[in-house]
């Protein structure tokens, strides 16, 4: 399977991020001290609720943005708004009007 990826941004740090000196099987790392560290789900959605002040997880961002996207191929403009905590209410922007 080919996948393509065009964001210029998001191009460089993954394209940073997989020629790195470092042993690990992830790709996302962060380099803190000396060492490349691995970021596991479970810090991340822990960092993601303290940030938050409620509960959310990356899989809510994910379903977020894909909402977002498909928003935008729509030709909304209005469908941006942060995600709902889980288990609060649906997981996509509301409908906009093109």
């Amino acid at each position: 399977m080919t996948r393509a990826l065009v964001d210029e941004h998001a191009y460089a740090v993954v394209r940073a991020l997989l020629g790195r000196k470092d042993p690990g099987p992830r790709l996302f790392a962060y380099w803190e001290g000396r060492a490349w560290h691995e970021v596991r789900a479970e810090e991340l959605n822990a960092y993601l609720r303290e940030r938050a002040g409620r509960a959310m997880t990356a899989k809510d961002f994910r379903t977020w943005h894909a909402a977002v996207l498909a928003a935008v191929a729509r030709g909304c403009r209005t469908a941006r708004r942060a995600p709902p905590a889980p288990g609060t209410g649906p997981s996509s922007p509301a409908p906009c009007a093109t």
